[in-house]
């Protein structure tokens, strides 16, 4: 995924996204020292993206496997129950029902079934990752 440049990003005000913001701070004619010309480089991952990243550099992250159809399901030997979450970028996944668990593989391949039909904010869910589930 390529970074996007956001310009602006530095401005709490009016929600500018410019080279630099149009509004004077805290009542006087000069403009946020912070809003000037600030560019700052957004990348946006997926889970399972962010999740081999960190454990190619040593961070711990649970074992996991990424399926684009239920039936893929059947070669993931992690154990059961499972946790099963659509692969979006956007946030409020749980909150949406994009996160279920699976107490055996019938039960996986249902769900995975329908939350590979998801849409959350806008976003298509195109593959889901599978990790055992966790006590936290």
């Amino acid at each position: 995924m390529k970074p996007q440049p956001v310009y602006g990003a530095g401005c709490t005000l009016g929600n500018k996204r410019s080279a630099a913001c149009s509004h004077p701070a805290s009542g006087s004619t000069r403009k946020h020292a912070a809003c000037s010309q600030m560019e700052v480089m957004v990348l946006n991952l997926y889970e399972w993206e962010a999740k081999k990243i960190f454990q190619e550099h040593g961070i711990p992250v649970p074992p996991s496997h990424r399926i684009t159809k239920p039936e893929e399901l059947r070669k993931v030997h992690l154990g059961y129950p499972l946790t099963l979450k659509v692969q979006v970028q956007s946030g409020g996944r749980g909150k949406a029902g994009g996160i279920q668990f699976a107490q055996d593989l019938k039960d996986g391949e249902a769900k995975a079934k329908d939350l590979l039909k998801m849409v959350i904010n806008g976003s298509k869910t195109e593959s889901l990752l599978i990790e055992p589930r966790l006590k936290i």
